[in-house]
């Protein structure tokens, strides 16, 4: 009635203050990483041979599967991850099982008491030393004809796609780890697959990379010098020399960024069941004319950015990826079942983003763009009653 009648809103004064009561300052990563182990040590008593807590996994320079991707409403997420780790663990990645149980230290949870001069340990563990999700940014390149997304939009066989990625916070350090990475897209018919493949340059050396200047041999031979295996080299070189001739060839430079927190849930040793989950995805315009003259190589925190130059998706994105296998998992496909999950044959962050901050560059609009302008235009029709809704309260209220 207050907010009616003010024409405000309090909820956001009434959730800052919830944010101060203990009852609410708990991490979820943590219990919901717990829960994962929990079902963990079930499914391991049930099967012991199902995977090894010491287990590490580790991600392969290429990536060849099939995916399938869901719209997902973000007051299901949480329902979505509890369902998921009924079956498949947290993947985090560096940390065994056995290396997350010792790091959360479980018992911590049961010590703890809301009050000043708790018992530091308990404190300490329960502060969080490892989250469940990881905050995942990518630059992705095209020219200022987009020509990256004409080919890809179109589905052309063999078309590639360009993106820089890191982990995590960047606040541009000079040995910060930069994925460059080469999407190409193969049709069903053919005898190939679509795949991702990668290599890693230490921040510092982006930028020349980006112009041409990087000297690509050196850097490969300085890798085999520190003892770098060579079948890495092997997979990595390559791509490295293919993008950087792609770049100077197509005229690619930074166009958007994508960043959103993702956790990923599959066995440490087995590749064939990949579920991943992305939230709080915001889309950034990271087109500068005639490209970056300097150092930085992508736009910063510091750098004025206007309001329509970002852009907010509303759902969680959930992607299944599938390895030698046909199907996913019964279990898996009543979960989508129950929390109403929307499949979206063929999403992609790029195109979407590309849609919505340059519509002007595109001249074909991926098929899903249609259900987002009715999506933002009942939104704003509900913003606009809601406040007529107001006005009219506060009208009443001041004569009386």
């Amino acid at each position: 009635k207050v907010d009616a009648c003010w024409g405000i809103s309090g909820s956001p004064l009434f959730v800052s203050g919830l944010h101060c009561e203990p009852f609410c300052n708990i991490r979820f990563d943590d219990i919901l990483i717990l829960l994962g182990l929990a079902w963990a040590r079930w499914r391991s008593a049930q099967a012991p041979a199902e995977q090894s807590k010491d287990a590490t996994w580790k991600p392969p320079e290429s990536f060849i599967r099939n995916t399938s991707k869901y719209w997902v409403q973000p007051d299901k997420v949480v329902l979505l991850k509890t369902r998921i780790v009924e079956h498949l663990p947290y993947l985090i990645f560096g940390a065994s099982q056995s290396e997350q149980e010792k790091l959360l230290e479980p018992f911590a949870l049961l010590d703890l008491e809301y009050r000043d001069g708790m018992d530091s340990h308990a404190m300490s563990a329960y502060s969080g030393t490892m989250e469940e999700s990881q905050l995942l940014s990518s630059v992705y390149f095209d020219s200022p004809d987009a020509t990256s997304y004409r080919e890809r939009i179109r589905r052309e066989e063999g078309a590639r796609l360009v993106r820089f990625r890191w982990y995590g916070e960047n606040n541009q350090e000079d040995d910060k780890e930069i994925y460059i990475e080469r999407k190409i897209h193969h049709e069903g018919w053919g005898c190939a697959k679509s795949a991702k493949e990668r290599c890693v340059l230490p921040q510092e050396d982006v930028f020349d990379f980006m112009k041409g200047k990087f000297d690509i041999e050196a850097y490969f031979a300085k890798l085999a010098a520190n003892g770098t295996k060579e079948k890495t080299i092997k997979g990595m070189k390559p791509i490295a020399i293919e993008v950087n001739k792609m770049i100077q060839e197509k005229k690619l430079q930074p166009i958007i960024r994508t960043s959103y927190y993702r956790c990923a849930f599959q066995l440490a040793t087995d590749n064939k069941v990949r579920v991943s989950l992305d939230t709080q995805m915001s889309l950034l315009n990271e087109y500068v004319p005639n490209g970056h003259p300097s150092k930085p190589w992508c736009l910063v925190g510091t750098d004025t950015v206007q309001r329509d130059d970002i852009y907010r998706f509303p759902y969680a994105i959930l992607e299944i990826k599938l390895q030698d296998v046909s199907e996913a998992p019964l279990w898996l496909r009543q979960t989508l079942n129950d929390i109403g999950a929307i499949q979206v044959h063929k999403f992609s962050k790029f195109q979407h983003a590309m849609a919505f901050l340059h519509p002007q560059r595109v001249p074909t609009l991926p098929h899903w763009h249609k259900d987002f302008e009715e999506w933002h235009k009942a939104k704003d029709e509900k913003k606009l009653r809601f406040g007529k809704g107001n006005a009219s309260a506060l009208l009443k209220s001041d004569t009386v």
